[in-house]
């Protein structure tokens, strides 16, 4: 059984001096979500409108990131309101997540 790979931290010698001024990057707009479109006569279809941003996706690329993007929009529709971006185990998650008492 091979053990344990080896890593390294990076170079800082790769970094800037701290005097020195750093260019500006060019402007990026990643593929996003724009929209959703509801079907009225049937209220569980929609489609998911999205914006391919300046990296102009097209093919298997922009149907990878729109099934990423779906699958997050659909994920935060589950997610109770309440809920706060990170869980310690510290803390009661009972409180966060309540059962109905014939669950308990």
């Amino acid at each position: 059984m091979p053990g344990p790979a080896c890593v390294y931290a990076s170079s800082l010698s790769d970094l800037p001096l701290p005097n020195k001024t750093l260019a500006v990057s060019a402007a990026f707009t990643p593929a996003i979500l724009k929209g959703m479109v509801v079907h009225p006569r049937e209220p569980l279809t929609f489609d998911l409108v999205m914006d391919t941003g300046t990296a102009r996706l097209t093919g298997d690329a922009l149907r990878a990131e729109a099934q990423t993007a779906a699958k997050y929009f659909l994920a935060a529709l589950t997610v109770p309101e309440m809920t706060c971006g990170s869980i310690s185990p510290l803390m009661n998650v009972t409180a966060l997540f309540p059962m109905p008492s014939d669950v308990r």
